[in-house]
């Protein structure tokens, strides 16, 4: 047991030279300055707390270091000391105890007083919150209170911002945030509000947690006597109830004050004070500031939490969660003072909103990327037939299974059989424990670099660099400047990587806080899920990001792990000894894993949990039961969980697969020499020791690439291109299942536009009639559903008349009339208002934004002003910009978009298209310009010729030739 006094004061570090700077932090206790007030060093308090140096001090206490006697451990010891109701003198010879002052002053101290111990009692239930500091003990002294709590190693949110260049990034406040708001959610319950919330309050922890101190403070101000209330309360942080004497307070106080926290975090600035906003709302917004923060938590926190009238704002912690996390629609955002003359209206998007059309899937996992594969497996839904006509000397068809079983036909009966390889599972069977451990290794330590979820894939290469193809609705491919990469792992809508020094980084979408991994050190390896992101260390202990709704990320006291693996929303430990730790829901069961043994792998997706036994063989646990054909395999060396499936990759270099696995077109029959496997959500892919790629593939579209030609308009959806012919017929080719229904446009004719997101293909008669194919609405050429699953607003298209364009994303579709009006359907449809748009003569529309040219040459928009324009002949909305042609054949860019903006030299334009960072521009003789960011070629346009029609995505260009060539720049999804 360490001598109490032979402690540093300052860090309870062992140290006995009162004369020399500690070495640890430095405090040199002969030249410590203690405040009368304050309590002497090495106080000890009913014989168990030793107090230390003071660390805090505000209107209702003083927080020393403490040292905790019994437990020896450092603990932090908060004094109710309510400065202006009471006094202490503790020089020489002079007592302890606190004399609170006569009068109504007495009073007050002395029903603070009884709060404080209410409230650390409260406190004390709450031990297990992540985002709150924990109370340990709490007890009468001195005429007063104490209550010990944790210690937090770590610094003040004000100081780290300090730190770190004064604000941080959205993607870094949600996550870091969201466990102290989950916290709050539970301590209100409870009947506690904190009413002190500010970045002195809130702590970060070495390990990059966020820890809420000083719980209570402001609660203490007791008895209908108040005029000490004004000197807890923060200038910014502070609503305009907590100003009034009997203000109406509750957790709408504290939702104020974290939304307020959040805006100093943005933004750098503190917010205008409450009461200063009562006049005129000073409040800026965060455009106006330069900060990118999407609009889904503009709304959030700046209409609603920060809202000044209490009825206006979030009445509880669990709405702001909603609105910053949730799967919430766009808003009307909150109209400013009519000072600037005009009506602003920007909506609020949900956080999953990507740039629909600039994910354009154009030949998703195709072409080069196929290699092989395109050659068995024919990108038209053309069965595989490689081996599936022959016979072996025993009879079984190829595409069948061995007389020892195995690759049973299960529930979907013959089907099975053909997509499977013909597999000798005695030999397998034969392999000696080394040999599978030798296959096992080979393939896991590839599996390090090669990931796939959803309807995307990810690629580690040597140099340490990632690159992908696929789907990339929410950011979840943005990997073109990762570096120094030692592994990657990918979700349906984020990815994270694993670099060198054991830090992380992750892209794609920040929802739940799952991609708050850049504080995390000493990483071996991590996993992506769908709510969640996990973390490896090399110590063998974990760490969790995002939602912890069904205590997914309740990670913290798991030790001995060698692998980890996240589902949708439970989290899986591989032990060294080949047990299997587990947290999060079980409701299908998934987390059933307790008796597994001799584990050497696992994976997670969805609600399914599955294990690699040392022998070869698989365990799977919850949502399970059309995969148990799996139970049966020998030889394995890696298992991969998709949507509905498990594929297993054998010793001898072949793939089999069990469950759902009609979405996987071809399967695996023709698959061999394989070294590693990643299963996405429809489709598997695997990699050969030379590097190639092959994928089962998807029956989409109504035509092959090759013969994807002779059109004349060209629309975009996630991971699927749609074309219009001259003879206004409609063609459609993807190699992703995303567009359920997209064959339906083989049967449109007349059509004389179309338009495209990754739910639903719209065709506008000659008529002005439209059509709509998609997963909600079929409909085909007679407009009949033939998906059994309309959805109102797709239906609501359907049955639009007298339209001669539209403009379609995943949340919004506009129609431009005859007339030159508008119509509008979808989920921001009543955000919006399109009443004073007329003489509209083209549209266009992305991320929630509509752009609008008028017949005179002005441009409208609903998200932003676009003042200062020539006379328009068109317009193009991109990432978070909008480009604009003149009249005169010039361009202008108008948002923050980087070297995208740089077209004011270009002219003769015709046509420009916008991307995610980077601008085209169609000259009147058929060649194309290009401007912004070129990392993947997308800009390298230089030759094209006889162009009458351009496009643009995330990474690539396209253009259209006079003959109905298809031209591209850049990198299509699916190549590598």
């Amino acid at each position: 047991m360490k001598d109490p006094r032979r402690l540093c004061p300052g860090c309870m570090n062992e140290w006995g030279k009162p004369d020399q700077a500690c070495p640890v932090c430095g405090f040199i206790r002969n030249k410590y300055e203690r405040a009368a007030r304050w309590l002497p060093l090495y106080t000890v308090l009913e014989r168990k707390i030793m107090i230390g140096k003071v660390i805090g001090e505000g209107g209702f206490g003083i927080t020393y270091m403490g040292w905790d006697l019994n437990l020896q451990v450092r603990v932090a010891v908060k004094e109710y000391f309510p400065m202006g109701l009471a006094t202490r003198e503790t020089g020489q010879g002079r007592s302890c105890s606190i004399s609170a002052l006569p009068g109504v002053r007495k009073d007050n101290y002395r029903q603070g007083l009884e709060k404080f111990m209410a409230e650390a009692q409260n406190l004390s239930r709450f031990y297990n919150l992540n985002g709150i500091v924990s109370v340990k003990d709490f007890f009468f002294a001195n005429e007063t209170a104490y209550m010990v709590m944790e210690y937090v190693d770590g610094v003040t949110l004000s100081s780290y911002l300090k730190g770190h260049g004064g604000w941080l990034s959205e993607q870094e406040v949600l996550a870091l945030l969201h466990p102290v708001m989950e916290s709050l959610k539970t301590v209100h319950a409870a009947g506690i509000i904190h009413r002190d919330i500010s970045p002195d309050n809130i702590m970060m922890t070495k390990d990059g947690r966020m820890k809420l101190i000083d719980f209570g403070a402001a609660r203490f101000a007791g008895g209908d006597n108040e005029r000490s209330l004004t000197i807890i309360l923060k200038h910014g942080y502070a609503p305009a109830e907590q100003y009034q004497s009997h203000g109406d307070q509750g957790p709408w106080t504290d939702v104020y004050a974290i939304c307020a926290t959040m805006y100093r975090m943005l933004t750098g600035e503190v917010p205008p004070g409450a009461m200063d906003r009562l006049h005129e709302d000073t409040l800026k917004e965060f455009k106006d500031l330069g900060c990118r923060v999407s609009v889904k938590t503009s709304y959030a926190l700046l209409d609603r939490g920060m809202a000044i009238r209490v009825q206006d704002r979030y009445q509880s912690m669990d709405e702001l969660i909603e609105g910053l996390y949730g799967t919430g629609q766009g808003r009307i955002r909150r109209k400013r003072r009519p000072d600037a003359g005009r009506k602003r209206l920007l909506i609020a998007l949900s956080a999953s909103c990507g740039a629909v059309a600039a994910a354009l899937c154009l030949w998703a996992a195709a072409g080069r990327l196929l290699g092989e594969a395109e050659r068995t497996a024919g990108l038209m839904g053309q069965q595989a037939q490689a081996g599936t006509d022959s016979q072996d000397s025993s009879g079984q068809a190829a595409g069948g299974r061995s007389a020892s079983g195995g690759n049973a036909p299960g529930a979907n009966g013959a089907e099975q059989g053909e997509l499977q390889p013909f597999v000798d599972w005695d030999a397998l069977e034969e392999l000696s424990a080394q040999e599978l451990a030798e296959k096992r290794q080979e393939a896991q330590e590839a599996s390090k670099g090669f990931a796939a979820a959803g309807w995307h894939l990810l690629s580690l290469k040597e140099d340490g660099s990632v690159t992908g193809g696929g789907n990339n609705l929410s950011g979840e491919l943005d990997v073109g400047n990762w570096k120094d990469m030692v592994s990657v792992s990918t979700g349906p809508e984020h990815t994270v990587g694993v670099k060198s020094d054991g830090t992380a980084v992750a892209v794609g979408s920040t929802s739940d806080g799952k991609c708050a991994v850049d504080i995390w050190k000493n990483l071996v390896q991590a996993d992506a899920g769908e709510t969640l992101t996990l973390g490896l260390r090399e110590d063998g202990t974990a760490v969790a990001a995002g939602s912890n709704r069904q205590g997914q990320c309740d990670v913290s006291g798991w030790s001995g792990v060698i692998q980890v693996a996240a589902g949708a929303e439970h989290s899986l430990g591989l032990r060294e000894d080949g047990t299997v730790l587990a947290a999060g829901s079980d409701e299908a069961g998934q987390c059933d894993v307790g008796g597994w043994a001799g584990i050497v792998r696992v994976d997670a997706c969805g609600a399914v949990s599955a294990g690699l036994r040392e022998d070869g063989t698989v365990a799977l646990a919850g949502d399970a039961d059309g995969m148990q054909d799996a139970l049966s395999w020998k030889g394995v060396v890696e298992i991969a969980l998709g949507d509905g499936f498990l594929a297993g990759l054998l010793a001898d270099g072949q793939v089999v697969t069990a469950g759902n696995i009609a979405c996987l077109g071809n399967g695996t029959a023709a698959w061999s020499g394989i070294q590693v496997i990643a299963a996405g959500e429809g489709t598997l892919f695997g990699q050969k020791a030379d590097g190639s790629i092959v994928r089962t593939s998807y029956a989409c579209g109504t035509v092959s690439k090759e013969d994807f030609s002779d059109v004349v308009r060209v629309a975009s959806g996630g991971g699927w291109l749609l074309g219009l012919r001259e003879d206004g017929t409609v063609i459609s080719w993807g190699a992703s299942g995303g567009l359920e229904g997209q064959t339906l446009v083989a049967d449109w004719t007349g059509i004389a536009d179309i338009a495209a997101c990754s739910q639903a293909a719209i065709g506008i008669r000659e008529d002005g009639t439209v059509l709509v194919a998609g997963p909600s609405s079929g409909n085909g050429a007679d407009g009949e559903d033939s998906s059994g699953g309309a959805s109102d607003w797709l239906d609501e298209i359907a049955g639009w008349s007298g339209i001669r364009q539209a403009a379609i994303t995943d949340d919004l579709a506009l129609g431009l009339r005859e007339d030159g009006t508008v119509v509008a359907a979808g989920a921001l449809a009543e955000a919006l208002d399109f009443s004073e748009w007329t003489q509209i003569v083209s549209l266009s529309a992305e991320n929630g934004e509509a752009v609008g040219v008028k017949e005179d040459g002005t441009v409208l928009s609903t998200a932003r002003a676009l003042s200062g324009q020539s006379a328009a002949a068109s317009a193009a909305v991109g990432g978070d910009y909008v480009v604009v042609v003149g009249e005169d054949g010039s361009a202008q860019v108008t948002g923050t978009n980087g070297g995208a903006a740089n077209v004011y030299s270009w002219k003769d334009i015709v046509q420009a298209a916008a991307g995610k960072n980077h601008t085209v521009g169609l000259r009147s003789d058929g060649t194309v310009v290009a401007a912004g960011a070129n990392e993947n070629g997308q800009c390298e346009i230089g030759g094209w010729t006889d162009v009458v029609f351009i496009a643009a995505g995330d990474y690539y260009t396209l253009g259209i030739q006079s003959d109905g060539a298809l031209l591209f720049a850049g990198k299509l999804p699916g190549e590598f």
